[in-house]
């Protein structure tokens, strides 16, 4: 499963980067919104679909572009792909209404691998 994974702050992306390949997922990583969607565009071009990314998980807070415009824009691309925001803040992110799931980025690793599990069953 090709997961997108977006967050500004660079110690967590690799730390969280390297967990996910540990656990056989493949990861791209990305630090701003603007470049994630010219990801996606590319990737809704492209004729393998097995290649493509299956999930994206976004911090909400960053710089450039939030999580929250960039979930809107996400699902404005493809309704279908499923988006996962989290923050070190959690209640800012409970009135989201373009993330599929909303989680607080002290979660334990065996939390989220459980819903990244759920999503890849729902796939198939």
């Amino acid at each position: 499963m090709k997961i997108l994974l977006v967050d500004d702050d660079e110690n967590f992306r690799k730390a969280m980067k390297r967990l996910l390949k540990s656990c056989n997922y493949d990861v791209v990583s990305d630090n701003d919104g603007k470049s994630v969607l010219n990801i996606l565009m590319n990737e809704h071009k492209a004729l393998d679909e097995d290649e493509n990314i299956k999930l994206v998980i976004t911090d909400l807070i960053m710089k450039e572009m939030n999580g929250d415009e960039l979930a809107h824009k996400i699902k404005a691309l493809d309704r279908e792909l499923p988006v996962i925001l989290w923050s070190g803040d959690p209640d800012k992110i409970i009135n989201n209404p373009h993330a599929d799931y909303k989680l607080d980025k002290s979660i334990g690793i065996l939390e989220l691998i459980n819903i990244i599990e759920s999503i890849k069953n729902r796939k198939l």
